[in-house]
């Protein structure tokens, strides 16, 4: 199942539904010392009979069926003001459980056992709940409570359980079923520490066996979140402890304890796992402040009926319930939270140092020493040169953070080791990149110690492509400044007398100097005035146990029997040392060449290995049968695996640091620079049992020498010039940010004015619209006008047909009398027709109106107009019909009547 979950990418709540579901007893419940010190499920195979049932009913494996509602009702609510005094927040779950108390019920929660580990249990009795109230900010131990739980439900007791979010939904699976008489209550959980944490934070500061009592939430300084109070066995002083005074307050809030599970929680969202949700109600003054009186309040969900139906009950016991909006949940936890980002490294510390110590560090990002250098270098000896430093001093017991040269500097830094397969490091012990050198000036808050790592950081020529951070201008005299194996990268140093006095000044700053040159030493005792031990490279300190899992990750396929290969800087010579060596030693070349530039491989007819990684540059020498290189680092590595090699002279790069290592280990014939030099060396072969014994000699020097400078105390103290440079600093920070604000400020305006401009040039557009939407308005209306005048034409044409009809009527009067029947049938028609008449008058005065307001209603106008002067033809049509009828019936009087009514 574990692996199952791996292989998913999940994680172990430690629920404990697979441990009471399988039916064998083949799960125990440990706690995972490797990483975090979780508890989780782990099987023992020689007890497991491959049923399953553990992968069926883990709730992070499988989706368990949840009909909660996905927007609960949600309340605010407070309990007395007794039992508010003794509950972390509003007291709700004080009046929960009571409800199921005195219904005879049981209720299970967590509570503190022996040594206060945390367990959960059940209760059956008032006098017992107190062991249930206030938080516990610990992961609590579920046992063999499911398997009792159900017991008790099959037995028809009520139950009331009460646990996070993830052991709710463990309890479920376990059960496989609902049960009408348990009531199921999550919480609004942050996160659970695991037991081993508040285990060391107890007994390294108090002692776990002269605890009396421990007391999280008190409300002494009435409802806050950070504060716990501990009482001492024979000691009547009580210990208030908040983040201030107290490192397990410290660190629980900003979440530096939080398990993977715990951030990657699968059932902290909607529907919720509970009947009923409770927790603080964090901020509700800030929506109502009658809902806050400052001694607690809590929030409840109502996530389904049942939940709903056990709150009816205590409602009436409650002495605030108002419902709120859902949203409010915002101020507690969200969904997704992210851990610390010092998470990772306080659990490896904690497996190190005290638990103060770890959560300091881990909090404040704070390290013993700092190795200042170009460790991302695009070089394969300077990558693995800071490796081996970091690895020597991290050995010593130090906690050791990388820091590279700034952003601003001429050759640019890389934010990784680019040349590692792999990065070599823990996430925490590279740092960030600083913009700028006066930025760095920051450092002086997390190291205690800065060394300046080895290569030829002290090389003049490269002072300013590197920033001018050799020399630690930035470090405070109250830091301690070592140098170790340091070059200079000739055999002398160049520079005018003000550089000169520059670097005087600030070497006599540092506490412990030491370079990797003879000529070094003389460089600072002559240059500088200063005395530096000779050291070794780093890389000879450095057990060869790390470099060989290095080539262990490669995947460079090499020969059988093979001459290792590593040139920086081609030439003619060198390709006719390396075809020499190859047909005398009858092996292939296996070349791998600079890292920095591709344009080797233009020039060689050989073929070289492109594109390698570190881990192959390492595995190229291990394995290989013969050395030949231009690098120092490649030398040095050679001599580290006790293999036969030459070295060819490189004076572009510096010959000094050659001579001077193989010259203390009488191989200083290795050193050639011709094909005529190596004749001889291809057949003689090395004895390294007397290179290892002056070898180790020099590394227990080299290393006792760095120990000591790390170990040490500090001699100096602060300086006058530190309180300069701090002031300095502040107001070039200060400066910076005022800068930054005004630059950020004209950005906006900037911002604002194109916007403006982009406003203006669009209402500009939409003015020349409408403009000429009011000309085409224009012409309509006028249209309109015409056709008015035209319909006005046509009423007066159809007013005086009317008229004549009319008097045609009159003589046709008695046969109107004789057809008074006929008539009466058509009477209502006609009535309505009129009418039609009437709206017809209303609608062209309503023109008249609209007429006179163009721009709003000049669309409703003329489709009014339209459909009148339809209505219009339609009556004169009608108007013809009965013309034609009153010709026939000769009804005079009726139609005096309809003419009177159609002029009128």
């Amino acid at each position: 199942m574990k692996n199952k979950l791996q292989k998913e990418n999940k994680y172990c709540t430690g629920c404990g539904a697979c441990f009471s579901k399988c039916p064998n007893n083949a799960i125990k419940m440990i706690y995972d010392i490797q990483y975090d010190f979780s508890l989780q499920a782990e099987i023992e195979k020689t007890n497991c009979i491959n049923c399953g049932l553990c992968e069926e009913v883990c709730p992070v494996l499988n989706d368990i069926s949840n009909l909660n509602s996905e927007k609960p009702l949600c309340y605010a609510v407070c309990a007395d003001d007794v039992i508010r005094k003794k509950s972390s927040s509003g007291g709700i779950f004080t009046l929960l459980a009571n409800f199921i108390l005195d219904n005879n019920g049981y209720v299970c929660g967590a509570a503190y056992g022996e040594n206060f580990q945390v367990k959960h249990i059940l209760i059956s009795k008032h006098e017992d709940l107190h062991k249930l109230q206030r938080s516990k900010y610990v992961q609590s131990e579920i046992g063999e409570i499911f398997t009792d739980i159900l017991n008790l439900v099959d037995d028809n007791k009520n139950v009331m359980f009460v646990g996070t979010p993830c052991q709710v939904a463990g309890l479920k699976a376990f059960l496989g079923k609902e049960y009408s008489n348990l009531i199921l209550v999550d919480f609004i959980c942050n996160y659970a520490p695991p037991r081993f944490i508040f285990d060391k934070y107890l007994d390294e500061n108090f002692g776990i066996d002269n605890i009396e009592k421990i007391d999280f939430r008190i409300k002494k300084y009435g409802w806050v979140s950070d504060i716990h109070q501990i009482e001492l066995k024979n000691d009547d002083n009580i210990y208030i402890k908040r983040p201030n005074n107290d490192a397990y307050q410290r660190g629980y809030h900003p979440r530096l304890y939080m398990r993977k599970t715990c951030e990657e929680c699968k059932f902290s969202g909607f529907p919720r796992q509970g009947d009923v949700t409770i927790g603080d109600f964090w901020y509700i003054g800030n929506y109502n402040a009658n809902l806050d009186d400052k001694n607690g309040t809590s929030l409840v969900l109502l996530n389904n009926v049942k939940g709903n139906n056990v709150f009816q009950n205590i409602m009436n016991k409650l002495k605030v319930c108002e419902q709120v909006p859902l949203d409010l949940l915002d101020y507690n936890r969200p969904v997704k939270v992210n851990a610390h980002y010092g998470r990772n490294r306080f659990y490896d510390l904690i497996k190190k140092y005290t638990f103060n110590k770890a959560v300091d560090y881990a909090i404040d990002n704070k390290f013993d020493v700092g190795i200042i250098g170009i460790w991302s270098e695009r070089n394969y000896g300077s990558e693995l040169t800071y490796y081996a430093l970091y690895k020597v001093i991290s050995n010593m017991g130090l906690e050791v953070q990388m820091v590279e040269r700034p952003r601003d500097v001429v050759w640019k830094p890389n934010e990784l080791p680019i040349l590692f397969k792999t990065k070599p490091y823990p996430e925490y012990s590279l740092c960030f990149l600083y913009n700028s050198k006066e930025e760095m000036f920051e450092i002086n808050n997390r190291f205690d110690t800065v060394v300046i790592g080895s290569d030829q950081l002290w090389h003049r020529d490269l002072y300013e492509c590197f920033g001018k951070i050799c020399y630690l201008d930035f470090v405070r005299s109250d830091k301690k400044k070592i140098s170790y194996a340091t070059s200079f990268g000739k055999d002398d140093w160049t520079g005018n007398e003000y550089d000169r006095y520059e670097a005087s000044y600030y070497l006599k700053e540092f506490d412990y100097t030491s370079v990797r040159e003879l000529s070094g030493v003389e460089i600072c005792k002559n240059k500088f005035n200063i005395s530096a031990e000779w050291v070794l490279d780093p890389v000879f300190l450095c057990d060869r146990e790390y470099f060989e899992e290095l080539a262990l990750k490669s995947d460079m396929i090499v020969p059988d029997s093979f001459i290792g290969v590593y040139i920086l800087d081609n030439s003619r010579t060198k390709q006719e040392i390396l075809n020499y060596a190859q047909k005398t030693l009858d092996m292939e070349l296996n070349v791998i060449s600079d890292a920095f530039t591709d344009d080797i491989y233009k020039e060689w007819d050989i073929n070289i290995y492109k594109n390698a990684y570190v881990e192959d540059w390492i595995k190229n020498i291990i394995n290989c049968k013969f050395v030949i290189t231009d690098s120092f680092h490649g030398m040095c590595f050679a001599i580290i695996f006790r293999k036969q090699f030459i070295v060819i002279k490189n004076e572009n790069r510096g010959v000094a640091r050659f001579v001077d290592l193989l010259t203390t280990l009488n191989l200083q014939d290795r050193l050639v620079s011709d094909v005529d030099n190596i004749r001889d060396l291809l057949e003689i072969e090395i004895n390294y049992n007397e290179i290892d014994k002056i070898l180790n000699k020099e590394k227990d020097r080299s290393f006792n020498w760095l120990k000591s400078a790390l170990l040490s105390k500090k001699k100096s103290n602060i300086k006058s010039s530190d309180i300069m440079l701090d002031k300095m600093n502040e107001h070039l920070f200060k400066n910076s940010f005022n800068i930054k604000n005004i630059q950020d400020t004209i950005n906006r305006h900037e911002e604002s004015i194109k916007r403006h401009d982009g406003e203006v040039y669009w209402q500009k557009e939409a003015i020349f619209r409408h403009e000429e939407a009011v000309n085409r308005h224009e012409e309509s209306i006028k249209r309109h006008e015409e056709a008015v005048n035209r319909h006005e034409e046509s009423i007066k044409r159809h007013e005086d047909a009317v008229y004549w009809q009319g008097e045609a009527v009159f003589r046709h009067e008695e046969a109107v009398n004789r057809h008074e029947e006929s008539i009466k049938r058509h009477e209502d028609a006609v009535y309505w027709q009129g009418e039609a008449v009437f709206r017809h008058e209303d609608v062209i005065s309503c023109h008249d109106n609209i007429l006179n307001n163009h721009d709003q209603k000049i669309s409703e106008f003329s489709t009014e107009i339209l459909k009148s002067a339809a209505e219009f033809e339609k009556l004169y049509e009608e108007v013809k019909i009965l013309k034609k009828k009153v010709d026939e019936l000769g009804i005079r009087n009726r139609i005096k009547k309809i003419v009177y009514r159609i002029k009128h």
